[in-house]
């Protein structure tokens, strides 16, 4: 929020400039149209400097609010081939997803993360992990959601509460509950962390997916990320 204060001066009477100073024996009407006292010759003031003989003084303070940190979307498409995690053991096809983004500040106030057109009946065998340009990594599921089906936008978003253990529900979801190595990632993160909050967002974010348990399918399509 911000407040700027302007003083302006309205004249009600405008005297001429001459040598000798202002002359406000003949006033002009504010603004410097013609008043019923203006006796002068007009033609030998083309352009007359005018002086303000009798001013009116006002403040006025705007204030401007403005809303910092607007969202920013980046998203990369399947095209119309989703990716396909599953159904045997291994990763995803392909993983990971790389998403570019560019433009931003360099500190994420936050971050959400969705993937398009979901679909899988069975979440738990589903192992997600998202990692930013700088190499902070955040798993985002890890055998969690049961055998639940599930068929729409899986979004994540930092703070809320993760996917249950047994059941999916809607969403949107936190992270996963246990930031503790997943073991289906190959290579695995050198480590993880649990917040993006402070990352530089920009440059190549990759999302890695991996099936752990063979017989059921997960697949979904674009991968968005938006970012404040």
């Amino acid at each position: 929020t911000t407040s700027t204060t302007t003083t302006t001066t309205t004249c009600g009477c405008n005297g001429f400039v001459t040598s000798s100073g202002c002359d406000c024996n003949s006033c002009t009407g504010g603004g410097g149209g013609s008043g019923s006292g203006d006796r002068r010759d007009r033609r030998s003031f083309i352009q007359p400097e005018l002086c303000c003989c009798d001013g009116v003084t006002t403040t006025t303070t705007t204030t401007t609010t403005t809303t910092a940190g607007a969202s920013s979307s980046f998203i990369t498409p399947c095209n119309g081939n989703p990716v396909q995690v599953g159904p045997s053991f291994g990763a995803g096809n392909p993983s990971p997803v790389t998403v570019v983004v560019s433009g931003l500040p360099t500190s994420l106030s936050s971050i959400k993360i969705i993937l398009h057109d979901t679909s899988t009946n069975r979440p738990d065998d589903l192992d997600l992990r998202l990692t930013a340009p700088d190499g902070t990594t955040v798993i985002l599921t890890c055998d969690q959601g049961g055998n639940s089906d599930f068929d729409a936008d899986l979004t994540f978003i930092e703070g809320l509460s993760p996917i249950p253990d047994n059941s999916m529900g809607s969403g949107p979801f936190g992270y996963a509950s246990s930031q503790e190595e997943c073991n289906s990632f190959n290579p695995a993160p050198a480590s993880t962390a649990s917040s993006f909050v402070g990352v530089n967002p920009n440059g190549d974010w990759k999302l890695y997916s991996y099936d752990d348990r063979n017989g059921q399918k997960t697949e979904f399509c674009d991968v968005e990320l938006i970012i404040t």
